[in-house]
């Protein structure tokens, strides 16, 4: 059975996770409360299994952010919360109030006529695709990558540092906005899809040692996203995608070597270690290397 532990464990936890959502939903919960609640257990027992089965020994020591990417969580969770609360309304509010000025009234693209299924696994593959070109931008243009380099500044990879992201790294959503105001898509599909997201996406930074085998080829696995993490150029600039690698391999990014992990993660000079001071970071001249092509000789 031990044998038989890394190749369960990533689908198992997923499974899981998705599983006790639609239970707690199924109960009368409402979907956001209850991702919460998924998401941090999820989150919890990650935890508990990167230090009983983990995949790198020297990523269970402190990194001393550990302080920093619990504030991250916080302060993006707060941000997510608002978006997907009053304030994501208001914003539909606005933007279908600027769609309807161009369009028809009776002007709808999405079918809410079909399954909800249905929707959420179109979604998912829409919403991706506006992620998967925004993460790509990160990395190629300056202003978004000065935000970016802090969630890619770790030298180690963990549960912990899933949610270490800048609050100005959340200006690309804006493209996923669009899309889903443009496209009509309902608010209850959204926030499945981007529990689902969320889900494969705090797996994804799991120090856990496991073999998904075919689902590497599918889904952003954390034996795919380490090399996205990697402080090697032409490493660092593949896996973009958030949920899938289908696009990845699709638009030639997709990078997945046999039987070894990165050498060192992290990003090319030097990040500061105090929170306050992170958040100025992308602001000064100081700030990271671009990740836009690698150095001569690699």
């Amino acid at each position: 059975m031990k044998d038989k532990l890394p190749f369960i464990i990533w689908p198992g936890l997923l499974l899981v996770a998705f599983g006790c959502h639609l239970l707690l939903v199924g109960q009368g919960w409402s979907l956001y409360p209850a991702f919460l609640i998924c998401y941090f257990s999820l989150t919890g027992v990650i935890l508990a299994l990167e230090f009983i089965l983990p995949r790198c020994k020297s990523w269970i020591e402190s990194d001393g952010q550990i302080t920093n990417d619990i504030l991250y969580s916080i302060t993006t969770v707060g941000v997510v919360n608002t978006l997907f609360g009053r304030g994501f309304d208001a914003l539909l509010v606005v933007l279908l109030g600027m769609v309807a000025s161009v369009h028809p009234a009776n002007w709808q693209l999405w079918p809410e006529q079909i399954p909800m299924f249905i929707q959420c696994c179109l979604a998912l593959m829409i919403v991706e695709l506006v992620r998967y070109w925004g993460h790509r931008l990160s990395h190629t243009i300056k202003f978004f990558w000065n935000f970016h380099t802090i969630h890619h500044s770790p030298v180690r990879l963990s549960v912990i540092n899933t949610g270490r992201i800048h609050p100005g790294e959340l200006l690309p959503l804006i493209f996923s906005i669009v899309a889903i105001v443009v496209l009509g898509i309902p608010k209850e599909v959204v926030i499945w899809q981007a529990a689902f997201t969320s889900y494969v996406a705090v797996l994804a930074h799991a120090n856990i040692k496991i073999q998904p085998g075919i689902l590497d080829y599918v889904f952003n696995t954390p034996i795919i996203h380490r090399w996205h993490h990697s402080n090697r150029v032409h490493e660092c600039n593949h896996n973009y995608g958030h949920t899938f690698c289908i696009y990845d391999r699709l638009f030639g990014t997709y990078h997945n070597p046999e039987d070894r992990i990165p050498r060192q993660l992290g990003v090319p000079g030097q990040v500061p270690a105090g929170f306050t001071a992170q958040l100025i970071y992308p602001f000064t001249n100081r700030c990271g290397q671009r990740i836009i092509k690698a150095p001569t000789g690699q």
